[in-house]
Parts: structure tokens; sequence; C-alpha cells
């Protein structure tokens, strides 16, 4: 399976795993748990394309419980300003800009220590960083707008599959773009 294809289906796949835990689990799913499938899923799409590519899902399950605290802890005030900058603009409504500056936010940071892997593939590691933030910033819009239009008509595992497949859909368009510019170099 090409590289982008096996990257769009596995983050859906792992996207929408995690979506349902956190239905089930609450916030701890989304704070600690998330990194567990998603990590696991890209590692097996990059075990064709990486050595040692379980350090890949054992680097991303480690980091988001942790990238999370860091956001919650240290940006919470200034994100929490722009926000509220971003709502009064009334050109879209708070959640939306809410989960695109978080999840922006947290998937810059995730994508640091990701980084350091694809380094040893000989890619240039600020591109990864800069995409898993626009990428993050598409999950965190994506589903937001998908929970505006689904939240009110679905329920349990059907509503996290749909949320979870369409936001973590965004950030792997993006993402798999770039990792695979960063993976054919080498």
């Amino acid at each position: 399976m090409p590289l982008l294809l096996g990257w769009l289906v596995a983050n859906a796949v792992g996207g929408a795993i995690a979506n349902i835990l956190e239905i089930h689990v609450q916030f701890l799913g989304i704070l600690v748990l998330t990194g567990i499938p998603i990590g696991f899923v890209q590692g097996f799409v990059l075990r064709s394309y990486m050595r040692q590519a379980w350090r890949w899902a054992v680097v991303t399950a480690i980091a988001w419980p942790l990238v999370n605290l860091l956001e919650v802890s240290l940006l919470q005030q200034p994100g929490d300003w722009l926000i509220q900058s971003l709502t009064a603009t009334e050109l879209l409504w708070e959640v939306f800009w809410l989960n695109l500056v978080r999840m922006a936010i947290i998937l810059a940071l995730l994508a640091v220590p990701q980084a350091w892997l694809l380094r040893e593939q000989g890619g240039r590691i600020w591109v990864w960083i800069v995409a898993s933030f626009v990428g993050g910033a598409l999950l965190g819009a994506i589903g937001a707008t998908t929970c505006l239009w689904w939240c009110p008509v679905l329920r349990g595992n059907v509503l996290g599959f749909v949320l979870g497949a369409a936001s973590w859909l965004g950030y792997a368009l993006v993402t798999g773009l770039a990792l695979k510019q960063i993976l054919d170099r080498r």
C-alpha cells in the first residue's frame, strides 16, 4: 500500500478508535489514551519506511499525555486569550476556535519527539513540525464542524467513529504529504 494511502487509512482508524475510547472514558481518553491507538497505527504504516518503526508507536503513546499536560499547564492562559479574541470576531463559534488552537498546539508539540525519529531518516524535521501544526489545526476544525452537524443526530460508538475518522483524516492528509516528502528524500 502506498505511504499516503496507508497513512490516511491508519489515521482514520486510529482516530475512530481514540474517539470511541473518549466516549467511554471521557476526558481520560483524549488526555491520556489517544496516543496509544494513534501511535500504533502510525507505527504500523511506517514499518515499511523506517527502521525500528515500533519506536514511533512508543514515542507517540508516551508523548501524548505529556504534551496535553504541557499545553494545559503552560499554554492555557495565552491559548484562552487567543480563543476569546478569535471568538470575538464572530466569524465562527468558540468550540471551533478552541479545537483548532488546542489541537494545533498539541500536535506541533507531539511532532517534536516524532521529528527526532524522522531525523534518523535524513528528513528535514521542521517540515514535520509545521505540517503537524497545520494538520492539528485542521483536525480541530474538522472535529468541531463535524460535531456541529452530527453530534445532535448520532450517539455512542457511531458518533465516536465519525468524529474520529473525519478529524484525523484532515490531520493525515497534511502530515501524510509531508511524510512522503521527508521519507522520499532518504
